[in-house]
């Protein structure tokens, strides 16, 4: 049996679930990492703001903050950078096409949290 092209659209469309915005849900992965550091509150919200503009130039992200939250978004990835008085805590949702650089992107903000807060990676 041979399909139209309209049929196979429908077939495709119907493997994925539909959310509030009418976009289908796409595969995502996530990355969470928490981190203890040694700043100030004020040091170390000072360092994720650095951190942000510094994203946000090298891959066109757009970021804001949302009290002590940076909230930062782009095609293929969205997320949160939380700053505590002794912790920080990165979660961000990679798309499908950034999927398979996962570990490399987690090595990097790990590397960059031991590097410019001088923290201690939780397991």
């Amino acid at each position: 049996m041979t399909l139209a092209p309209a049929e196979l659209v429908k077939i495709r469309l119907a493997e994925y679930t539909f959310s509030s915005s009418r976009r289908p849900n796409r595969p995502m992965s996530n990355i969470d990492i928490c981190a203890t550091h040694t700043m100030t509150r004020e040091q170390a919200q000072e360092a994720a703001d650095s951190l942000a503009a510094d994203l946000a130039r090298k891959f066109d992200i757009d970021y804001g903050w949302d009290e002590d939250t940076i909230v930062f978004e782009r095609t293929g990835v969205s997320g949160e950078i939380s700053v505590g008085n002794d912790e920080i805590r990165i979660h961000a949702q990679l798309g499908f096409l950034l999927m398979v650089l996962k570990g490399r992107i987690e090595e990097e903000i790990r590397r960059y949290l031991v590097e410019h807060f001088g923290c201690t990676i939780k397991p």
